[in-house]
């Protein structure tokens, strides 16, 4: 599995091609402003790429995180199969601990 298997499977999900969990505590994974179903993003992009592994959600954070610089996850409430994106107080923190991030690296 690569990054663009990823890529086309976050794809995939914004254009309703593929399916996951409705639930009040799915594990996301944040990118670019969304939260994307942990499990089911990886689990697609594995068959994408022929792998058909079906991982867990350690499984499936590992697998992000070795192909992603950065992973930040949170439980989040899915419905409808619509992906739920970022609140601005969110984006705040994000960018608040990206910059603290930013700065250990740097001194």
């Amino acid at each position: 599995m690569t990054i663009q298997h990823i890529l086309q499977a976050i794809s995939d999900s914004e254009d309703g091609r593929m399916h996951f969990n409705n639930r009040i505590d799915l594990h996301c994974f944040l990118y670019i402003n969304t939260w994307y179903p942990l499990r089911a993003i990886v689990n697609h992009a594995s068959a994408l790429a022929n792998e058909n592994e079906e991982y867990t959600k350690d499984g499936a954070l590992y697998e992000l995180s070795r192909l992603l610089p950065y992973v930040k996850i949170k439980q989040v409430t899915v419905e409808n199969n619509e992906l739920v994106s970022l609140t601005s107080a969110e984006k705040l923190s994000e960018i608040a601990a990206l910059s603290d991030m930013i700065k250990q690296l740097t001194c």
